[in-house]
């Protein structure tokens, strides 16, 4: 039982850093000047624009309220999965800006852009698996809490 338990949090432990590990790589392209460059590389409408740039200002918002703070089990807080999802609220409406635009990018652009969504996608999977490991570990306890009461009896 003991060496199951280990195991749980062992496989937790790892998924949580690779969770942090993606997060500061996604940090890093959300925050670059070149990214940003990339992005408005070309010519976009006043709307477009604007939504770019709420994004990113909503980004940095959110970036400076957790700065510091967020831990390796962060993402199964509910306030902090609220404004994960606002952000992937956000990088939505800039993905629609970009596809909208996608003939006006060179291809290397459209290259380095289909890179910047793989990163999100990664950091997105490992979210998805923290919450999923999490809801395991809910589980496990509960079953160890019944078998636990069933030896007492």
């Amino acid at each position: 039982m003991k060496l199951l338990i280990s195991s749980i949090l062992i496989i937790v432990l790892t998924a949580c850093t690779t969770v942090l590990d993606k997060l500061e790589t996604v940090d890093n392209i959300v925050t670059s000047d070149a990214t940003y460059s990339l992005v408005t590389s070309v010519e976009l409408s006043p709307t477009d624009e604007m939504v770019i740039n709420h994004a990113k200002n909503r980004y940095l918002a959110l970036r400076e309220k957790y700065k510091g703070n967020l831990t390796d089990y962060s993402f199964n807080n509910e306030e902090v999965l609220e404004d994960y999802k606002l952000l992937l609220d956000q990088y939505s409406a800039t993905v629609k800006v970009i596809h909208k635009n996608y003939s006006k990018y060179s291809e290397d652009s459209k290259l380095q852009l289909r890179e910047i969504s793989e990163s999100f996608y990664k950091l997105h999977d490992s979210v998805e698996d923290i919450q999923d490991e999490a809801m395991t570990l809910k589980v496990i306890k509960r079953l160890i809490e019944i078998v636990g009461a069933m030896l007492l009896k």
